[in-house]
């Protein structure tokens, strides 16, 4: 995590070391906002990119793959929604940023769990209209359920359309036999979006000072601070038109990115 605070008192000494211009409290959580969400897409581009490198190490601490799952170890969540079993749809997560996996089960989740997987429209009605490939329910309530193949298909959001479809006479088995029937539930494994970081303030002698009760800190690794400070400095020129700051900021968050990297 790193301090927003840190930030835009680095962010405000810099630009201002000139006389450059003023960053307002609101431009800057605009500019923070815009870069925090930046910095965690371009992790999953990183990703991608360390995993065709194959790139591994005996030093973990210059794996490139571990320092990634790292930094996004704090957003990937894990949720169980369960369904209504007339519709058979579940919604998505208010807080997906992107889906990992999907899993169907009964609650408590400890027995019957099978993956879902996910299919594109056209694959979703070619698959149903065939009575080859068209996923069924089993005809028992146990028997089977570890054997079927179930798909998904986002629908309007934030809906995703279940085949086979939950329903209470297939899916609720007292499975701790306790006399009560068990729901469905489906387990989300997922990134959640970034929260909004926000440095906020009161008003004292006509000065904005920081108030860190109601600030919200970026929720982004700590080693991301000084190209939060770069990129959003390189944005601030934009906004006070300063070229010298736009060209300054862009030159340090490119060093600072090829330092990470080294």
């Amino acid at each position: 995590m790193v301090s927003i605070d840190k930030v835009y008192q680095k962010v405000l000494a810099i630009a201002n070391k000139e006389q450059r211009g003023y960053i307002t409290p609101q431009e800057f959580n605009l500019l923070a906002d815009k870069v925090q969400n930046e910095i965690f897409e371009s992790y999953f581009g990183d990703v991608k990119t360390a995993y065709l490198k194959l790139e591994k190490t005996q030093i973990s601490e210059a794996d490139t793959m571990e320092r990634l799952q790292e930094k996004l170890q704090p957003f990937l969540m894990e949720q169980v929604v369960t369904t209504n079993h007339t519709l058979g749809r579940v919604q998505l997560p208010s807080d997906l940023y992107r889906l990992k996996s999907l899993q169907r089960g009964q609650r408590p989740l400890t027995a019957y769990i099978h993956p879902v997987e996910e299919v594109t429209k056209e694959e979703w009605l070619l698959i149903n209209s065939s009575p080859m490939l068209a996923p069924i329910n089993a005809g028992s309530q146990v028997t089977g359920i570890d054997a079927r193949r179930s798909i998904f298909y986002r629908g309007s959001y934030p809906n995703i359309l279940i085949k086979p479809p939950p329903t209470s006479t297939t899916w609720n088995v007292d499975s701790d036999a306790n006399g009560q029937m068990d729901t469905e539930g489906f387990e989300f494994s997922y990134y959640k979006k970034p929260t909004q970081p926000k440095w906020a303030y009161v008003v004292a002698m006509s000065k904005a000072l920081y108030d860190a009760v109601n600030s919200v800190n970026f929720e982004l690794h700590g080693s991301e601070e000084e190209i939060l400070v770069s990129r959003i400095l390189q944005l601030s020129g934009l906004v006070i038109k300063d070229d010298t700051l736009v060209q300054s900021g862009a030159q340090d968050t490119v060093n600072n990115i090829n330092a990470q990297n080294n």
